[in-house]
């Protein structure tokens, strides 16, 4: 699990950094007690024979329902990609039944794998194979354990059908097969567990096909699957059901191989760990796989559909659930953390179903950004909305009562808040009655509630809200949409902007109040909340929380960081204009129970953190350091990092430090891991205060001094000295040469000779906040010094554009206006000049 908090709370850096981060994080810990409740379906309608099993779908499978990866009951499965880059694929799932003979039940696979073959010589293949797991319970009869056993086509009994095949093992494209089949076996005391009768089925077996050509993009495989019911018992009506879909990616430590894993139905008591999954092959660490009650349903019929709510590319960032400001009719609500807007909530729902549903929606509130917090705050309990058959229909509106959203929130936190909305049944039942919902929440309640209702991960959302991107706007600018006000005073960030500072004097701990405390969940998102004071990182291996003092300790530069940055369409539109992206994804693996080699290390999603990087500063310091919280539930684990960057064209050199290597973690321990955003050619990471540059251009004299002079050349050299990023004083020394002119007065000829001019000024500098081409204003007086002549005093205001190159480097170009003091006419004159500014 992660979760996520400011590395460093520098007084600067609150000031600079756009509060954007609300950094999502997701969870990972034991499966609850509980049973789940699943209406997860699987559609077997009556439809067309495939003219034959060959792996190959033809327009046969059209009359076929359709499972695919982002519906209710099935997740996206990862992917070793080429170059190593993890990343998510889409499975679509194709069912139906037909005769032939006789009953069929036919599924059509279709599987993204770009991981084909193990990376060494070895074998040339990979080592365990993707793996296919179809399981059923034929008559439905549920129960907590597997049923029948030792006969051969008993509706009665439950069974598996395991389905393998290996890259580079294939004639052709079609892949060369191992097809097994399972009932229920008495050997395991307790509880049976499956039994291997493939040799002894004579008849009626499976018949399947696989091929590596179907998916031209980005590559894969295709199974087609005919299973006869004579072979389940034949069924004539639903059946309880499951599958897993196995990825061996490959990448073999010894002779076990990593493998990622996706199942149906996706619910929290069906995951596949290393301790829980459906192909141990001994006694122990199937879990709840050999439990029916936990699995789904293969309709005799078109599938059910459901109800749902968006939770695409994540469940923190999405279109399912809005946030307007008052009557704004777009949904850019912004957080301000002393005095915050009003807010308006909508939320779009998908009906599947196939007619219109009705359906009662809560909504919610959580402080600082937590996504499991100790409390919920109703905001608002919407009854009996008709939810029309289509995808996002909407909107849904929820309007807070009195006291209004964030109105008894505490102010004056750096942490932004979020708000959720849950599908219910229109039903009440009777643990949780309608007037459970008008009160505070505390996290248990909710989980049990969503137990009571059966609600899965598709029948709630959330909406994390982001800051103001500029710090000093703590209060909502339109006064007639701010929520009362209150008196929490002002909390000054700590100061810590070095490596050093980062491991200030206290040990590793959760510095805030118990009421916001990080906990781990095993039932919905977590994020946490910033913390205003340092926290400390636990070294691996180390015997004190702290590195040796003046150990640099910094992590490496990740070699090939991926690009695959998961935002929702419109967010990613607006952040990556001037922000460098950074999402870092933790993934684990447990130590198998089995006695036996396992076959795979299944590796799990621990949770992912989003940090967004304003250009701006990261030119200025060259450097920006953060960090997370990495907490390892339940059992020990190995876990290891990907990560995915966007970064624009201005800092295209832009680099990520951070240790992806795999690492040890025991049973519920959490450490601190540190990681930065680096520019290269920065030598300091500090703000660079001090600059000198060169400037050189042309000098134009106006009204009577042009009646005496002409444009000459003029260059200078100037001191600056930077208060901040948006104001400086510059100690400036320009050379102006103005040619004189030649004047006839009949025969006489009258020539003015050259005149050169001293500026010694000291300006002020106003800059624009954008990054690299910054705007600038500036303003000043002086001495200026006529040679020949005397030196009078005099003022100069003009601006210009200034691009910074690197953040040691900048080129500006800037016209000034001058008016020197001299007796008689004010002598006037402009200046438009180029030049190169150093910074130290």
């Amino acid at each position: 699990m992660l979760t996520t908090h400011s590395s460093w709370r520098i007084k600067m850096a609150a000031q600079l950094v756009r509060q954007l981060l609300c950094l999502v994080i997701l969870y990972y810990a034991a499966s609850p007690g509980v049973k789940a409740c699943t209406d997860c379906t699987i559609g077997l309608p009556n439809g067309t024979m495939p003219t034959s099993t060959d792996g190959i779908r033809g327009t046969e499978w059209n009359d076929a329902s359709v499972l695919t990866s982002g519906d209710a009951c099935l997740t996206t499965i990862f992917d070793n990609a080429p170059g190593g880059v993890i990343t998510p694929r889409i499975i679509r799932v194709f069912s139906k039944r037909y005769d032939r003979g006789g009953p069929r039940v036919g599924f059509f696979f279709e599987i993204p794998d770009t991981s084909q073959t193990r990376p060494d010589t070895l074998n040339g293949m990979l080592i365990t194979g993707e793996r296919i797991v179809l399981q059923f319970d034929s008559n439905k009869s549920r129960g907590a354990q597997l049923a029948g056993g030792n006969a051969l086509f008993s509706q009665a009994n439950d069974y598996q059908i395991v389905i393998s095949h290996k890259g580079g093992n294939n004639i052709g494209n079609v892949l060369q097969l191992e097809v097994k089949i399972f009932e229920r076996d008495t050997f395991c005391t307790p509880t049976p567990v499956w039994n291997d009768i493939t040799s002894t089925v004579t008849s009626n077996q499976p018949v399947v096909a696989v091929r590596n050509d179907q998916l031209a993009t980005p590559g894969g495989y295709a199974a087609e699957i005919e299973i006869p019911l004579a072979l389940l018992g034949t069924p004539t009506s639903d059946m309880g059901f499951a599958f897993a879909v196995i990825n061996d990616t490959g990448n073999c430590a010894t002779q076990v191989c990593d493998g990622f894993a996706t199942a149906f139905p996706n619910t929290p008591n069906l995951p596949i760990t290393n301790m829980i999954h459906p192909v141990q092959g001994t006694c122990d660490g199937f879990g709840n796989w050999i439990v029916p009650d936990e699995w789904g349903t293969a309709t005799f019929g078109p599938a059910t559909g459901a109800v749902t709510v968006e939770r695409t590319p994540d469940y923190s960032s999405n279109n399912g659930l809005k946030v307007f400001e008052c009557n704004s009719t777009t949904p850019n609500y912004t957080w301000y953390k002393t005095r915050p807007c009003r807010a308006r909530l909508e939320a779009f729902l998908t009906n599947t179903t196939g007619a219109p549903q009705r359906r009662n929606l809560l909504f919610l509130w959580a402080q600082f950004g937590a996504g499991d917090p100790g409390e919920y705050t109703f905001v608002s309990l919407v009854k009996d909305v008709v939810v029309p058959v289509g995808t996002n229909m909407g909107p849904f509106y929820a309007f807070p009562s009195s006291p209004h959203l964030w109105e008894n929130m505490p102010r004056d936190e750096d942490a932004h808040p979020c708000v959720r909305v849950y599908v219910l049944p229109t039903n009440f039942v009777p643990d949780f009655p309608e007037s459970f919902f008008t009160a505070t929440m505390s996290r248990q309640k909710v989980r049990d509630m969503m137990t009571a209702y059966c609600l899965g991960e598709d029948q709630w959302t959330q909406k994390n809200i982001s800051g103001a991107t500029d710090p000093t706007m703590v209060e909502c600018p339109d006064a007639s949409c701010r929520v009362a006000a209150n008196d929490m005073k002002d909390i000054e960030p700590q100061t810590s902007n070095t490596w050093g500072e980062l491991a200030a004097a206290q040990p590793f701990g959760d510095p805030l109040p118990s009421s916001r405390a990080h906990v781990t969940t095993d039932n919905g998102p977590l994020l946490r909340a910033l913390s205003l004071q340092p926290i400390v990182n636990t070294w691996p291996g180390a015997t004190s929380p702290l590195p040796p003092q003046g150990q640099d300790n910094r992590p490496p530069i990740v070699a090939k960081p991926g690009t695959n940055v998961l935002m929702a369409n419109d967010e990613f539109r607006l952040f990556s204009r001037n922000n460098v992206i950074v999402q870092v994804h933790a993934y684990g693996f447990s130590a198998s129970p089995s006695t036996q080699v396992p076959r795979y290390n299944f590796i799990e999603d621990m949770g992912s953190i989003t940090q967004l990087v304003p250009v701006e500063l990261l030119m200025q310091l060259g450097e920006f350091p953060f960090q997370f919280n990495v907490v390892n539930a339940d059992v020990a684990r190995t876990i290891f990092y990907t990560v995915d960057v966007f970064i624009p064209a201005q800092v295209s050199q832009t680099q990520i430090g951070l240790d992806i290597q795999r690492t040890h973690y025991a049973a519920n321990e959490k450490r601190i891991v540190r990681a930065f955003v680096r520019l290269p050619g920065n030598t300091g990471g500090r703000f660079k205060r001090w600059g000198v540059s060169l400037h050189a251009g042309v000098s134009i004299p106006h009204s009577d001094f042009n009646n005496l002079y002409n444009p000459g050349p003029n260059f200078g050299v100037d001191l600056e000295y930077r208060f901040n990023k948006r104001f400086s004083l510059e100690g400036i020394y320009t050379f102006h040469r103005f040619s004189g002119e030649t004047f006839t007065f009949g025969e006489a000829i009258v020539s003015v000779a050259d005149l050169n001019l001293h500026q010694f000024s000291v300006n002020g500098k106003v800059y624009g906040s954008t990054s690299p081409l910054r705007p600038f204003f500036n303003f000043g007086g002086g001495a200026y010094t006529f040679d020949p002549g005397d030196t009078h005093g005099g003022l100069n205001v003009g601006g210009g554009l200034q691009l910074d190159l690197t953040p040691n480097f900048a080129i500006d170009a800037m016209y000034n206006f001058h008016n020197v003091f001299t007796p008689g006419t004010d002598r006037k004159f402009s200046t438009v000049q180029g030049g190169v500014r150093f910074r130290f």
